[in-house]
């Protein structure tokens, strides 16, 4: 599928240059998050150097405010002809105009999501969250000739929002390997070797797979938040008679001795604590309860060690 920024909301966004870089850093989410749910994500070039941002070109407007060379570069390269791009792979041929909100808009990003649905080409429309283009979907009217048409364009505003799309466009997890490689979309999960070799020799099944992947989605949804929404989600994943995380007990600790130690990143650790699953009384055991902006390492997933 295709996932296409929308800089017209840029624009609108940025109405003050204390958000031009939140705006950035939310670009570049944008590009990672598609790339890492293996999509090809596309920013207009030419789109986003024509955009005024308060008032000012924005060539002049990212040397101007964004001070660190590191931030410039970095927004240099959402632009690098490494990575696709329009207009350089635009669909559009010459001779279309387009309409969105009762007034024309350029032939860049919103108007090349609507030429590629148009021509039946799965594409959705990324726009920073604004009261023009806060709306899904987007209607976009194209026009080429004596032909016309309307399209609605499905338009995401948010990063939690376009993962939970692209997510929902999975196919099917049909093998243990497909969790190892998806669980690479989540910066804070890493999945051990003694993990992969742990579930290799167990039977595979779907709803047991898609379970399993749950659970390492609550662990980075825990891992990446703060302050009370942290404490929120430790309440109501880790504590009660109900609770799908925890620790094992002192008892079961020192009952099971060397069984619960794995090699993490060559020290050996204890790793009691660990996520339930009814189905096949399976566990993943991980080195520690997940912690805000810390990688948890899962070491164990299969049936409950005895």
């Amino acid at each position: 599928m295709n996932c296409i920024f929308n800089e017209l909301s840029f624009a609108e966004f940025v109405d003050s240059v204390h958000k031009l870089l939140p705006a950035f850093k939310e670009l570049h989410m944008f590009q990672s998050v598609g790339i890492r749910y293996g999509h090809t994500t596309y920013i207009h070039r030419d789109g986003l150097y024509d955009t005024i941002i308060c008032g000012q070109k924005f060539r002049h407007a990212v040397n101007l405010h964004i001070e660190n060379r590191e931030e410039k570069r970095k927004i240099l390269r959402l632009l690098d002809k490494s990575v696709p791009v329009l207009p350089d792979d635009t669909a559009i041929p010459t001779g279309c105009l387009f309409y969105c909100n009762s007034r024309e808009i350029p032939c860049a990003g919103l108007a090349e999501c609507a030429f590629r649905l148009y021509m039946g080409d799965t594409s959705l429309a990324y726009s920073l969250s604004c009261s023009s283009y806060s709306i899904n979907p987007l209607t976009v009217k194209l026009e080429s000739g004596t032909e016309s048409a309307t399209v609605d364009v499905l338009n995401v505003t948010n990063i939690e929002a376009l993962c939970c799309e692209l997510e929902r466009r999975d196919p099917q997890i049909r093998c243990w390997e497909d969790i190892f490689q998806r669980a690479d979309r989540l910066p804070h999960v890493c999945i051990e070797v003694s993990a992969q070799n742990s579930i290799a020799s167990e039977p595979f099944e779907a709803s047991l797979g898609k379970t399993i992947w749950e659970r390492l989605k609550i662990v980075e949804k825990i891992a990446t938040s703060s302050g009370r929404a942290y404490t929120k989600l430790i309440q109501d994943y880790c504590h009660g008679d109900t609770a799908i995380f925890s620790a094992e007990s002192y008892s079961r600790i020192s009952a099971l001795r060397d069984k619960l130690y794995f090699q993490v990143n060559g020290e050996r650790k204890l790793c009691s604590f660990h996520a339930k699953i009814r189905h096949r009384a399976f566990r993943i055991h991980m080195d520690k309860q997940p912690i805000p902006n810390e990688i948890i390492h899962i070491v164990y997933i299969g049936p409950k060690i005895l």
